[in-house]
């Protein structure tokens, strides 16, 4: 079995029943709603003409036979045209009726109708009616009074239209807005950098901007944000804080970078105060937004090179540009300095007219004094060299034994003492050298028949020291001067 006759035989396993056979055809029961004949194909008529004839019937205006016959029915308009056909009391204690018989000379009576003057007396059942056509073209209170005054009166009409005018739905959803309030005026802070305004700008050129200014200096900087979250902008504040140190008030909007809880905790580790502006109210958080208006201008006037340029060229003029409220750059009143610019090429020198500090006198070399210059390549530390000509204030080229020439600074040379013998040796080698040369001089000079005749330096050298007094000419003096052996040379016996 199928699980739909298995369901019916576990049900009906409960009864005892005979199972009779009947054609499809005679099982009506089974489906009579879908089997009754259509006796008639008329319309009957659409039903939402029905709904607004009965709306029609219901906001039906009123006419002067339905305002004679809800007068007739109004207490206090019933006395008054009881009055109005017999004569008028001189004076009555109902507050309600007062204002009709203050006006007893200009009220009449038409076709059951009371008018003052022209203006027909509404009775209190229709009143409400009456302002609603009144104000169905949604006037303004002046102008609903103007049209209520050339057709109807009654006391108090001025009030309650007054009202209906405020009280309106659609008038006030439609109203334009307050006039603009007086712009907040903050505090002026008493110290650079005590608060700062921050605030994002772009996507200028496909890259957002982090804006601050401080409010004092009006100092800006400009950084460029990698993304526009909370952890973006705080790692661009602690590079600007690294220069300019912590504020004591930050001022931003909104926004979600500046709402966030690690913003906040970013805050307060630092004992920043942080207040934020009205919501969807830029002008509360002004020094930002004027500052973020002028960066764009400022990069789409600049679009002839690349931004990096165009930023770091407004950025330098506006800290060299005087402030129209402070009288004062930027840089002045937060570095108390000005910053040096192409334009201040144009005034003359004068750091000549300064008198010059008086500096400690450092040491100095003269040409041809004996130093020792620090050897910066393999070898010795410091080498023997003579001092050539000084290259500037504190540096000299000096010549080394060898040869070499090398410039080095005063700190790199150290004067050079020297004995009488280590003189006097160097004097005899120079003269030595001086005389070699000038024999070998005359040798290429004298011609050829007698270079026989001319000796050489050397056999000259021979010949001398077979002469006993010419060798004694030649020797080398002994030091005059004193010698005295160390101490520690007793301590020992050969």
């Amino acid at each position: 079995l199928s699980p739909r006759m298995l369901r019916w035989s576990i049900l009906l396993n409960a009864y005892d029943y005979t199972i009779n056979y009947r054609p499809g055809k005679e099982i009506a029961n089974a489906a009579a709603l879908s089997r009754l004949p259509k006796q008639s194909t008329e319309n009957n008529g659409s039903p939402d003409t029905a709904i607004l004839l009965l709306e029609t019937i219901e906001n039906s205006p009123l006419h002067g036979k339905d305002i004679a016959r809800i007068t007739a029915k109004d207490p206090i308009l019933t006395q008054v045209l009881s009055w109005a056909w017999r004569g008028w009391p001189k004076s009555v204690s109902n507050e309600r009726l007062k204002p009709y018989v203050t006006r007893q000379h200009e009220i009449s009576i038409h076709n059951g109708c009371l008018l003052w003057g022209s203006r027909v007396i509404i009775p209190l059942q229709a009143r409400h009616k009456i302002l609603k056509e009144l104000h169905a073209g949604h006037p303004g209170i002046v102008r609903m009074k103007a049209l209520a005054r050339s057709y109807v009166w009654w006391p108090k009409m001025d009030s309650e239209i007054e009202n209906l005018v405020r009280t309106c739905e659609l008038c006030q959803q439609s109203r334009a807005s307050p006039p603009h309030a007086p712009a907040h005026k903050w505090e002026s802070p008493r110290i650079p950098w005590s608060r700062i305004h921050v605030d994002l700008a772009g996507p200028i050129r496909g890259k957002n901007f982090l804006i601050v200014v401080d409010a004092f200096s009006k100092w800006l900087e400009v950084s460029v944000l990698k993304n526009t979250t909370s952890e973006s902008v705080i790692s661009c504040l602690r590079q600007i804080f690294s220069i300019h140190g912590l504020p004591d008030i930050i001022v931003s909007d909104n926004g979600t970078q500046f709402t966030s809880q690690v913003f906040q905790e970013y805050l307060n580790k630092g004992g920043i105060k942080h207040i934020t502006s009205a919501p969807f109210h830029p002008s509360s958080n002004g020094q930002a937004e004027r500052m973020v208006r002028t960066t764009k201008e400022s990069l789409k006037k600049m679009a002839h090179r690349d931004w990096e340029y165009n930023l770091a060229n407004f950025l330098f003029c506006q800290r060299v540009t005087p402030c129209t409220t402070t009288g004062k750059s930027p840089a002045e009143l937060l570095m108390n300095r000005r910053l040096r610019t192409i334009l201040d090429r144009v005034q003359p020198d004068v750091t000549s007219e300064i008198p010059e500090k008086n500096f400690e006198k450092t040491r100095t070399f003269e040409t041809d004094d004996q130093v020792y210059a620090k050897n910066y390549s393999s070898g010795k530390i410091w080498k023997p060299a003579t001092v050539v000509t000084p290259t500037g204030p504190l540096s000299y080229k000096v010549q080394t034994e060898d040869g070499q020439l090398w410039r080095r600074h005063i700190d790199q040379l150290r004067k050079r003492y020297v004995t009488a013998e280590q003189d006097h040796s160097a004097e005899k080698t120079e003269s030595q050298e001086d005389k070699a040369g000038e024999q070998t001089v005359t040798a290429e000079i004298i011609p050829e028949e007698n270079a026989a005749v001319v000796t050489t330096p050397r056999e000259q050298s021979a010949t001398a020291s077979q002469s006993p007094d010419t060798a004694s000419v030649g020797q080398q003096r002994s030091s005059t001067r004193q010698r005295r052996p160390p101490q520690w040379l007793k301590d020992y016996e050969c």
